[in-house]
């Protein structure tokens, strides 16, 4: 069989649109090749290229409208925060502000946002929710604990990405949302200055705690 037509510069080594490849000549059939992965509807990527979180995530970009972001476990992996193996993100989080509509489709997981209601900031080129408020936002999935976990993460001895203050005023913005009793006493368990989530769990664990489940 016959090596597929290379792909134009710079299709070759990034995600792209059909729309794209079109418009650089490239043909209905070579849309077509297996050696295309397809990780969203309209998009195009090379068999060769990994499709980890961020891979997806890049791969998405090129379909991302006005009012939509990163959000939830997707937002907290993409500023590097490890995640209890159960919370990580399969399909990847897109969050849309009022209006704009909520994203569908394969790989995605969408959601609704009010407009305005939780800050965004861009991480690597990336628009993403911020670190704190997506932490909320997990409360409607995540256990105490697992909260407690991640809180940890985000406030650890070297390079903390967050600190206890911004923690508060985004439970704050929280309020009145699904978790919230749970984000309250989740922060109240999370300890700065943590190296490790094995220290965290030793803590957790420990019989004088209140052991969050």
């Amino acid at each position: 069989m016959p090596s597929p037509r290379p792909l134009p510069m710079p299709l070759s080594i990034r995600p792209f649109t059909v729309a794209e490849a079109r418009a650089a000549g490239v043909g209905e059939g070579r849309l077509r090749g297996r050696d295309l992965a397809r990780p969203f509807h309209g998009v195009r990527v090379t068999a060769a290229q990994p499709l980890e979180l961020e891979a997806r995530c890049r791969a998405r970009l090129p379909l991302m409208r006005g009012g939509q972001v990163f959000s939830h476990a997707t937002a907290i992996a993409l500023h590097r925060i490890d995640l209890p193996r159960r919370l990580a993100p399969v399909d990847v989080d897109v969050a849309a502000f009022v209006p704009a509509a909520i994203p569908r489709g394969r790989g995605v997981r969408g959601h609704r946002l009010a407009a305005g209601a939780t800050p965004v900031t861009i991480v690597r080129g990336w628009p993403v929710i911020r670190l704190e408020d997506a932490w909320c936002q997990l409360a409607a999935q995540a256990t105490r604990r697992e909260l407690v976990i991640i809180g940890d993460a985000m406030l650890r001895r070297h390079y903390p990405a967050s600190d206890l203050d911004r923690m508060h005023a985004a439970v704050a913005r929280h309020r009145g949302r699904r978790g919230h009793r749970r984000l309250v006493a989740a922060l109240g368990d999370v300890r700065p200055g943590t190296d490790s989530v094995a220290e965290t769990e030793l803590r957790l664990d420990a019989p004088d705690c209140r052991n969050p489940r």
